[in-house]
């Protein structure tokens, strides 16, 4: 049997997990079950009124949550508003945005690295009560760590309808596939629905228990033996996904998106030696670049090959 050198690269990379973490491949005894041992509906959303033990239950169960009417349409409004105001503070290059290009050639903003600084708004909820309460929420048992509002804190997303290349709406991965399991799988990432998504427009689609087996990502966009599930949400709502959990974006078809992500990392184990900078501003610029550079080499060579 034969493979090519990225599909025997990542086969590595699913032996070592699950070597490392005792990570099984497969399970066939992999269930979905609610705390009372009942069954667990994957389409499931949440609101602010349920129970709070039935929201981190579900999410250490399936590696997602839903999140309904958590947060003001209104004030998703203005933080929409303020990623206009922001945009011209950004350039390509500049270590803290995204870039793609458009079907018609046009480099675009894709993603806005600090945008706190850049929105009152933003800041005065992830300063809030409401916020704190999520937190506790998705905790569970576990303990999360404080991370003040400022810097990279949280990234504001255009996905906009056309885009060819570049890091926009990424097919299913992890957060940390790139190499950084051992330091960043202990965190929950949170979207914040700045405008809808949905089945027709594109939007979060998660693997439900692949934080629980280590599925091939190749695996996870061809044949995955696990359920693959759609998170539609309003403005306002909420998604939460664990680090591990495979996940993609589904490009939009008829009408530009934005959401904002941050994460909840955990608190240090006790006895942790120094603080670990997670940060990989500078990897994603160069991966950034590197593509860039080969779309121009292949726009390069495409007439004399014709």
């Amino acid at each position: 049997m034969s493979f090519r050198t990225g599909s025997r690269t990542r086969l590595r990379s699913t032996a070592w997990i699950a070597l490392l973490e005792g990570w099984a491949v497969t399970d066939d005894g992999l269930s979905f079950l609610d705390r009372h041992g009942a069954p667990l509906d994957l389409a499931a959303a949440f609101t602010p009124d349920d129970d709070p033990a039935d929201i981190a239950h579900f999410l250490r169960e399936a590696g997602y949550l839903r999140l309904k009417g958590w947060l003001d349409p209104a004030d998703m409004a203005r933080i929409v508003a303020d990623m206009d105001r922001a945009l011209p503070h950004y350039c390509e290059g500049d270590g803290k945005s995204w870039w793609a290009t458009l079907k018609d050639g046009a480099r675009c903003c894709v993603r806005m690295q600090g945008f706190v600084e850049h929105s009152p708004t933003t800041a005065r909820i992830l300063s809030g009560e409401a916020w704190e309460r999520l937190r506790r929420i998705v905790a569970g048992q576990d303990e999360l760590a404080q991370v003040p509002v400022e810097g990279r804190i949280i990234e504001a997303l255009y996905k906009p309808v056309g885009v060819v290349s570049g890091p926009s709406d990424v097919s299913f991965h992890r957060d940390c596939h790139l190499g950084r399991h051992a330091y960043v799988c202990s965190r929950m990432t949170v979207g914040v629905a700045l405008t809808p998504t949905g089945d027709g427009n594109g939007g979060l689609r998660v693997v439900a228990g692949s934080h629980r087996v280590a599925m091939p990502v190749e695996t996870a966009k061809t044949r995955p033996y696990l359920p693959v599930v759609a998170l539609p949400t309003e403005a306002g709502d909420l998604t939460v996904h664990l680090s591990c959990t495979l996940h993609e974006a589904t490009p939009p078809a008829f009408a530009e998106r934005r959401v904002m992500y941050t994460e909840l990392p955990l608190a240090p184990h006790a006895g942790a030696v120094g603080p670990i900078d997670t940060s990989v501003g500078h990897i994603r610029e160069r991966v950034s670049d590197i593509a860039r550079e080969s779309q121009a080499a292949d726009a390069a060579a495409r007439p004399a090959a014709e």
